[in-house]
């Protein structure tokens, strides 16, 4: 794990149950999560909502990765919220139990970068998967990554 995704790790909000059971209201239940990184959050919101209605971030595979590059981000900020229902990004895939909510300021799309490939990289590990959808508090969801420092 790279400093910068153990930073962004212990910063992030966490959220192990979702009570949304739409996209948009999901998105609404994790973006207050991202805190102090962004500034204008009902812009930050719009502008998630609009790239999510231009080309989903669903992967099929029950997580998704909303995201905008923002001038209402300060910083690189993660929400993450859990889902057992799952919620339904695109009617043609199957439910999403895992939300990753990214902010990204404009000039650190490198970092972005950097944390989305350790992300990828995490989820694609024997079992985290499944451990983050059986874990049922902030502190066990955030354990599952940090868990995971020296192994992707």
């Amino acid at each position: 794990m790279s400093l910068l995704a153990k930073q962004l790790i212990e910063r992030s909000c966490f959220l192990p149950a979702l009570a949304s059971t739409t996209r948009t209201g999901a998105l609404g239940e994790l973006t207050p999560g991202l805190g102090d990184a962004v500034i204008h959050p009902a812009e930050f919101f719009a502008e998630v909502e609009a790239r999510e209605a231009m080309q989903s971030t669903d992967t099929g595979r029950g997580i998704a990765f909303p995201h905008a590059r923002s001038e209402s981000v300060k910083r690189l900020a993660l929400s993450v919220g859990r889902s057992a229902k799952g919620i339904r990004f695109r009617d043609s895939q199957p439910p999403v139990h895992l939300i990753f909510l990214l902010g990204i300021p404009p000039a650190e799309i490198p970092a972005y970068l950097e944390c989305v490939a350790w992300l990828v990289r995490t989820l694609r590990e024997a079992g985290v998967y499944d451990r983050l959808l059986r874990a049922e508090s902030e502190e066990a969801l955030r354990a599952v990554f940090l868990g995971m420092e020296g192994k992707t």
